[in-house]
């Protein structure tokens, strides 16, 4: 489960092959065998440590723990539960609608009050199915790791549109595009066969087709707000919202008001083409 580094190291004929995952659950220790004249490596020796709670602590650790103790313990607080799978995958979130992310763009809306909510699907970042039970902090700002402010800017339809646009521009040409754009208060089709710039088929605000002319507010990241994901549109649209609210906490804040959560996809996003194929789903947590 979860990405893999490899090591290949070429050693009289001989290919070793060194994998082991990324996500701190394994160790790789690799033994060089130097002959002391010659100072070249005649062998290798490696071997993969899994961490785990059969691995004695080390005593110099303690002061460490002491430090951050606390801190631990605030990330393993229980902030509410979910009885489905919650889709927090990274190749998911860039190419599709999920129920994490429309229940986070819907967290972003409620938050600021705003007509619609747009979220880039890079910025949830767990990349992982999370199974159904307790929610922690830890969870949530494993979704939401960056602690972005949120903004509500005020932004004609014309730029909306422009901006949904966009956000399906690299949805042929990359196979995990950062800026895909998950929604709430909108509905959109698209056709990625399409050139980028018209791959929009429909996009509806509030039930209603989206009228260029028309003001709307906008939820979303102040990262994109400033250009990020090159969303260079939303550059210098007004921003209405006078309290800091980061997007987990926005999160956190949809989560406390229901305790228990079921999010759903339900069809605000449909792509019209066949999109590629999905990575292997890495292990849920």
């Amino acid at each position: 489960g979860g990405h893999e580094h490899t090591l290949h190291e070429s050693l009289a004929g001989r290919t070793p092959i060194f994998k082991m995952t990324s996500d701190g659950r394994e160790m790789g220790q690799i033994d060089l065998n130097i002959n002391s004249v010659t100072g070249k490596v005649e062998s290798i020796d490696w071997k993969i440590i899994p961490v785990n709670r059969s691995v004695e602590d080390d005593p110099a650790f303690a002061a460490v723990e002491a430090k951050y103790g606390t801190k631990l313990k605030e990330l393993a607080e229980r902030v509410g539960a979910t009885t489905v799978e919650l889709d927090a995958r990274s190749a998911a979130n860039r190419t599709r609608e999920t129920n994490i992310a429309n229940f986070i763009a819907d967290a972003y809306r409620k938050a600021t009050g705003a007509d619609a909510a747009l979220v880039n699907g890079g910025s949830i970042r767990a990349d992982t199915i999370i199974t159904p039970g307790d929610l922690t902090l830890r969870d949530v700002l494993t979704i939401l790791p960056f602690g972005n402010e949120l903004v509500k800017l005020e932004v004609k339809g014309s730029t909306l549109r422009a901006a949904i646009e966009h956000g399906v521009s690299r949805s042929r040409e990359d196979n995990e595009p950062g800026r895909f754009p998950q929604v709430s208060g909108i509905r959109y089709t698209f056709d990625a066969t399409l050139p980028a710039g018209s791959r929009i088929k429909s996009i509806t605000v509030g039930g209603l087709p989206l009228d260029d002319n028309k003001t709307y507010t906008l939820a979303t990241a102040a990262y994109l707000a400033g250009g990020g994901d090159q969303y260079a549109m939303f550059k210098g649209s007004p921003n209405l919202l006078r309290e800091k609210i980061k997007d987990s906490d926005a999160f956190r804040r949809a989560l406390a008001e229901v305790g228990t959560i079921a999010p759903q996809t339900d069809g605000r996003i449909v792509r019209l083409d066949s999109p590629a194929t999905e990575s292997p789903c890495p292990v849920a947590r």
